[in-house]
């Protein structure tokens, strides 16, 4: 009996013995997605603070806006085109040297030649005194019925002047005049009830006094 427990014992061992590999389990990490998780490091250059960007170059600008606006050879700005061509009897097609634009600043509208950079006058100018000095108004033409149209400008004598707006005629006095367009040569007149519209000097922001010829048109 003895022998048959010793040898029962011996066999319980043995089994005990096969049933282990006598190797611990590793634990092995769960594998990352690299194509999906970003490294730490890598920022998407929209998510760049607005400081860090560059500022905006403003050096040099005029006024701006979208549309096709008339600046001089050294890059000024004339103006926003308004049209070519002219209400003028004689120039009165885009065939001919003119342009019409709007100068956003001033809020004024004046023509202008493309070739020469020169400032047209509206109508005829009378003046106060006999040497075209003093701008009083702008001649009404041919309808006397008509009120004067809004800001419009004429350069002269290194000033802007702007015509009164939305009114009727004035008698006024007439000691000189200049002709519409380009004005030609200063003429005597001596009458103290010419039919015009009144006009006043420009004393807020203007167009500049000068303009490098010739004029190009520039789309923005």
């Amino acid at each position: 009996m003895p022998r048959r427990a010793a040898l029962l014992a011996l066999l319980l061992l043995a089994a005990c013995g096969d049933s282990k590999s006598g190797v611990d389990p590793v634990e092995v990490d769960p594998p990352t997605d690299s194509a999906t998780t970003p490294p730490d490091t890598a920022v998407a250059d929209s998510a760049l603070p607005d400081d860090t960007r560059p500022p905006a170059d403003t050096t040099g600008a005029g006024p701006t806006g979208s549309g096709l606006w008339v600046e001089d050879a050294n890059g000024q700005t004339v103006g926003w085109l308004v049209r070519r061509g002219s209400d003028d009897s004689v120039a009165h097609r885009v065939i001919y040297d003119i342009v019409t634009v709007y100068h956003p600043e001033s809020g004024l509208f004046f023509e202008v030649t493309m070739s020469d950079g020169v400032v047209r006058f509206p109508n005829t100018v009378y003046f106060t005194d006999y040497a075209c000095a003093n701008p009083v108004g702008v001649a009404v033409g041919s309808c006397t019925d008509c009120k004067s149209a809004y800001d419009v400008g004429f350069r002269h004598a290194g000033k802007w002047w702007r015509m009164r707006g939305g009114v009727d005629f004035e008698l006024q006095p007439a000691g000189s005049t200049l002709g519409g367009g380009l004005g030609g040569d200063c003429v005597s007149h001596g009458t103290s009830n010419a039919k015009g519209y009144p006009v006043d000097a420009v004393t807020g922001p203007a167009p500049p006094l000068d303009f490098a010829a010739p004029l190009r048109f520039v789309f923005r």
